[in-house]
């Protein structure tokens, strides 16, 4: 029989929508991110009862700036950095 997973809530009782980046595709091998109350939460897509870490505000988006600096894309598409 299976175990129901946990539904994570935010400080406010809030249940979490976790949402995957959309070039993730059908590979399993990503991760989830939700924004709660303030911290920025990232879990493994395999294990959605597992560990969470969490993240800063700031911290997340620093790091999620400095991923798009090193992903190439077209010249002109999405105009300069």
């Amino acid at each position: 029989m299976a175990t129901a997973m946990p539904v994570r809530r935010s400080a406010t009782g809030v249940p979490l929508s976790w949402f995957r980046s959309s070039r993730s595709g059908s590979t399993a091998n990503c991760v989830e991110v939700t924004k709660a109350d303030g911290p920025v939460l990232v879990r493994d897509s395999k294990d959605r009862a597992g560990p969470v870490l969490e993240f800063a505000p700031q911290a997340w988006a620093a790091f999620v700036d400095g991923l798009a600096r090193l992903t190439p894309r077209p010249t002109g598409l999405l105009g300069p950095r």
